[in-house]
Parts: structure tokens; sequence; C-alpha cells
């Protein structure tokens, strides 16, 4: 129903005529105080409620140490208080999800608002760029998105900030229009306490954290496991390319054993046929010097030989 308001209220702002029937537009009239409260009660309790359970989220993300689902919950819950603070003041929500732009048109009705991106230093700005990048960055390039610790503790006081700014700029607005309670409770305050998430860890982040631990844990005994068998196949080829080598050697060893003792075979042979010829040499000159001395006798005796 809220939607089809919201359609006929932008046709009137923003429409152009193309035709005209002759039938004249029903002016708008101020609610009762009583009734514009509870409306804008209704906005805030709904919108507060969404943006508190968002909060819960970034809270969890953070002590889960997931720090880019941290910055999407912070970038959902800014939007939805800012959406808070529009319906309440102004009975009108805008259709983007662009942080900035709801900053600056709720300065029309609500001034202090600007100074939640009134950035004073460079690197405030690149904060909050991280911040409106978040919406998309973390849906559809989460592999690129990166997020640091430091970061997301910085956006998460930032958008605490704006919880308080716009909670109680909305019990202002509610009890202008009208002092009294009209509806349901309101939304209880659950402001965003970074200081409380660092020294209290949730019960659900305590579990999740204790099963990633275990998680971590039997990856690590996997790992070295898979280590100590990479190690195991390793020393296994090394034993067996020094097996390898060890036979290699051995078999060089043999080969260098039967060479030599093949050369020493043949100089053996060799001394020994020297030593033949050195036999038949002196044999052959003991028999010239026998001829010699028998010649030599009978010469002597007047023989001719």
């Amino acid at each position: 129903m809220l939607a089809v308001v919201h359609f006929y209220v932008d046709v009137i702002k923003e429409g152009r005529l193309l035709w005209d029937g002759g039938h004249a537009l029903v002016e708008t009239v101020d609610l009762q105080p009583r009734l514009r409260r509870r409306k804008a009660e209704a906005y805030f309790r709904d919108w507060y409620h969404l943006a508190t359970g968002l909060k819960n989220g970034a809270e969890y993300h953070y002590q889960t140490g997931e720090y880019p689902l941290t910055l999407l919950n912070l970038h959902q819950m800014a939007e939805h208080l800012l959406h808070a603070l529009h319906l309440v003041w102004s009975n009108y929500k805008i259709r983007t999800h662009e942080l900035e732009k709801l900053t600056r048109e709720a300065t029309a009705f609500y001034s202090p608002i600007l100074q939640w991106i009134d950035h004073a230093t460079l690197e405030e700005v690149e904060l909050f760029q991280l911040l409106e990048q978040a919406y998309v960055g973390v849906r559809y390039k989460p592999e690129s998105f990166m997020v640091s610790q430091q970061q997301a503790e910085a956006l998460l006081e930032k958008v605490g900030s704006l919880q308080r700014m716009i909670y109680h700029a909305c019990l202002e607005k509610l009890n202008e229009f009208y002092p009294e309670q009209t509806g349901d409770e309101l939304p209880s305050t659950a402001f965003l306490d970074l200081e409380h998430l660092k020294t209290h860890t949730l019960p659900h982040a305590e579990l999740t954290l204790k099963k990633k631990a275990l998680e971590h844990a039997t990856l690590q005994i996997k790992e070295v496991a898979r280590l100590g068998a990479v190690k195991e196949r390793e020393l296994e080829a090394a034993l067996f390319r020094e097996e390898a080598e060890r036979q290699a050697k051995e078999q060089a060893l043999k080969r260098e054993e039967k060479a030599l003792r093949r050369e020493l075979k043949t100089r053996k042979e060799k001394e020994e046929a020297l030593q033949r010829e050195t036999e038949k040499e002196q044999k052959l000159e003991q028999a010239l010097q026998e001829k010699e001395r028998l010649e030599s006798l009978l010469r002597e005796r007047g023989i001719d030989v």
C-alpha cells in the first residue's frame, strides 16, 4: 500500500501533464497530530527494528573476522536508519541505496545529519567510499573486495554514531508531532558499541569462532599429514636415487676391476712373451759363442772350417 502511495506522490511532485481530463487532483491535507505520530511511529518501529537486526549481523561478522560481511551489514544498517529518518520526518522514502544521496536529501529537514558525511581527512573519504561500495562489492565481487580489521572498526564507530543521531532525532520529531506514544512500544536503543564488542564475545559468535578454530586445526592436521606424506614420498625417492647411484657405482667399479684385470693379464702375457724372447736370444747367443769356440778349437788343430 505504501508503495502505491509513494508512486502517486512522485507523480504529483515530478510528473508532467500529458492530457487533462478535466478532473482536478485532490489537495493534500495535513494529518491530525495524533495520527501523524502514529504513522511516524510505525515507520520508526519497522525501519529501526530492521536496522537493529542488521546491526546484530554486523557485530556477529566482526567478531567472527568476516569483515566484508561486516561492511555489507553496516551499509544496510545505515541505509535503513536513513530511510527511517526520511519516513518519520517527511513521510516519504527515496528509492536509492546511495548513503550519501540519502544523507544529503535528509539535510532539507534535518541539517545535523550532514556531519555524518562531513569528512575531515582523505582517510575518512576513502572509508566512506568503502562503505558505499560494500553494497555491490560484497555481493558481486567478493574475491576482490578486501576489508581490514581497522577499517571495519572505524566504520562500526561511524555507523554507530549515525544510529545514535537518528534515534534521538526521530524521538524528537515524534514528540514534536504528539507528546504521547500512540502505538506499540518504541524500539530500544541497542546502540552499536565497538568497545563492548572488543571485550564481550557474543554467544553465537563464540560458537562460530570455536567451530572455525576446530576447522582450522583440522585443516592444519590435514596439511601436516599431507606434508608428511610428501616428505615421505620425497625420502623414498631420495633413497631410491641413492640406491640406484650405489648400484651404478658398484657396476662401474666392477667394470673398472674387470678392465684392470684384463690389463694386468695382458701386461703379464707381454712380460712372459718378452721373457721368452729374452731367453731365446740368450740361448741363441750361447749357441753362437759355442760355435765360435768350436771353430777356434778346430782352427787351432789345423782343420779348416
